[in-house]
């Protein structure tokens, strides 16, 4: 799914930029990746979003250098740099997890979602999107996969 949502970011970038959807691997260049993170910025996507597409991006490079698909004169990767991980500062102390725990909802929808508060924070920070997107098949005995 993330190779999908990859690709439709890149070709909205493209057609922003160039006016064109239609990419070929000789057009990503460092100019192309460096305009792309600018873009994605504005447009209001975290940098672990950019980092996750591009970092697709650049397995599809390297699959296809692999595959001789594309020479290595192509590989854009080089002399790009990925940020570091940047983490949130905004913690959630034990007090104010009590607080939430023994808040009293008004209705359904605030008891739902401190409900998958709760379940993703007990996930180790399970991520929403990959929550949501859990099915039965993911659970394995008494094991969620």
């Amino acid at each position: 799914m993330t190779y999908k949502l990859t690709l439709r970011s890149l070709k909205k970038y493209n057609l922003s930029k160039y006016h064109s959807s239609e990419m070929n691997f000789e057009d990503i260049d460092l100019k192309f990746l460096n305009g792309y993170i600018k873009w994605a910025e504005v447009k209001g996507n975290s940098a672990a979003t950019t980092s996750i597409y591009l970092r697709n991006l650049k397995s599809i490079f390297n699959e296809s250098i692999k595959d001789g698909v594309i020479d290595e004169t192509c590989y854009p990767f080089k002399r790009f740099v990925f940020k570091s991980r940047i983490k949130s500062k905004e913690v959630l102390y034990p007090a104010q997890l009590k607080q939430l725990l023994n808040y009293e909802t008004t209705n359904e929808k605030e008891q739902k979602a401190i409900a998958y508060f709760f379940f993703c924070y007990t996930c180790n920070g399970m991520n929403f999107q990959d929550a949501a997107l859990l099915q039965y098949k993911n659970i394995k005995g008494d094991i969620l996969t």
